[in-house]
Order: structure tokens, then C-alpha cells, then sequence
């Protein structure tokens, strides 16, 4: 009776174990896509940053377009896209804001 009771526990802690590895792996797998997406963001923000506002108000139009067709397909990816549409703006209208300081009537108001 003792030996089957040590070979219950002893399979019992083997499936421990063995779910317990399976969870570290998992969370190994998600920091490492995190990292990823990390650094494909800051490569795709490099990219905005260097473009003109001509490349820019195209690549708005583009990724509106691409957005809509996503949607209409139903798409996961719509997420992502939407975050590069939002970059693009953000960049667009910063943009527009230096141009705005340095204007001559805005320096003649300093």
C-alpha cells in the first residue's frame, strides 16, 4: 500500500512539474513577443520621424485606406494600424505646430 502511495504522489508531482514548465514557457514566449512589438514600434516611429510631411500626408492616406479594407474584412489587424495611423497624425500635427511658431506673425507676437 505504502509503495502505491509513493507512486500516486510521485506522478502527481511529475504532472506538477510538467504544468509548471509548460506556464514558465508560456511566459517566457509573451515576454518575448512584448519585446518585439517593442522594438517593431520604436523602428516604425524612427521611420515617421525622419519622413517629410508630404511622405507623411501620403502614408496617412495609405494607412486610412488600409484600415478600411481590414475592416471590412473583419481583420485582427486593425489594432496595429490604427496605432501607425495615430503615430502618423501625431507626427503631422507636431509638425504643424513648429511650422506654426515659426511663422512671422507668431514671432512678431513674442
Amino acid at each position: 500500500m505504502r509503495l502505491l502511495d509513493g507512486l500516486v504522489w510521485l506522478t502527481l508531482g511529475i504532472i506538477i512539474l510538467v504544468k509548471l514548465r509548460s506556464i514558465v514557457d508560456w511566459v517566457i514566449c509573451r515576454g518575448k513577443k512584448r519585446e518585439r512589438r517593442k522594438r517593431m514600434i520604436r523602428d516604425i516611429r524612427a521611420v515617421i520621424d525622419q519622413m517629410s510631411p508630404e511622405e507623411l500626408a501620403e502614408e496617412r492616406r495609405r494607412m486610412r485606406a488600409r484600415c478600411a479594407r481590414e475592416r471590412a474584412r473583419g481583420s485582427e489587424g486593425v489594432r496595429m494600424l490604427t496605432y501607425r495611423l495615430r503615430m502618423v497624425e501625431a507626427r503631422m500635427q507636431q509638425i504643424a505646430a513648429e511650422a506654426a511658431k515659426k511663422t512671422p506673425e507668431a514671432i512678431g507676437r513674442q
